[in-house]
């Protein structure tokens, strides 16, 4: 139940962010995995708590009580109550998340279709850049590993990311980022950044904004 009320929070547009161009990343897919396997959970909630309605709905038939007022009579009452009212809530929770999904979904091939498009008209670029970065890398005397975590700081990921990435410790992860910046005599991660980033410009004019 805990876990499903996490889940549907991705609704909220904020927390959808973190989804966004992630599709090919097997964080963005293993959350989706997550919130689809908590909604059949629910739904599976849902119909467990309709089948304690009909089943307290029988038994009651079944005792055929002299009084509707009794304890025994009450209580199962208000269990075959309280039981139809959370299988109504898990149901429109999982219909909403099942909506959300679909459209996220959509949202998601979409914004993919964009960035391999992108990608494949600057293939060549990319190709080369990536040559002259590692290039620069080796320059420095950075080590395989002190490489790989340069790399993906410029690709903005945080320390504890790659640590999960590399399946290390946030602290070694941290040692190496550390010695990219002695070695390259940068401060930190904005100058890495800055250093491959920073001659970048628009090559293009477009529309004045208003």
């Amino acid at each position: 139940m805990l876990k499903f009320t996490n889940a549907l929070q991705m609704r909220n547009p904020t927390n959808r962010q973190s989804l966004r161009f992630g599709v090919e990343s097997d964080k963005c897919r293993g959350k989706f995995v997550e919130i689809m396997e908590n909604r059949n959970v629910s739904l599976l909630a849902a119909i467990a708590f309709l089948i304690v309605v009909v089943g307290t709905a029988f038994d009651l038939h079944a005792d055929n009580p002299d009084s509707w007022f009794s304890v025994h009579v009450i209580a199962e009452l208000g269990i075959m109550f309280l039981s139809l009212g959370l299988a109504v809530y898990l149901w429109t929770a999982w219909k909403e998340t099942s909506n959300w999904l679909e459209i996220t979904r959509k949202q998601l091939d979409a914004e993919s279709e964009q960035l391999k498009s992108w990608r494949s008209r600057a293939e060549d670029s990319i190709r080369a850049f990536s040559a002259s970065i590692d290039d620069q890398f080796l320059s420095w005397e950075l080590t395989p590993t002190e490489r790989q975590v340069a790399l993906h700081i410029l690709k903005g990921h945080s320390l504890k990311e790659i640590a999960v990435l590399f399946e290390r410790s946030e602290r070694t992860v941290r040692q190496h980022a550390s010695a990219v910046y002695t070695k390259s005599g940068l401060s930190g991660r904005a100058e890495l950044a800055g250093f491959f980033l920073g001659n970048l410009y628009i090559t293009r004019t477009g529309k004045r904004d208003n």
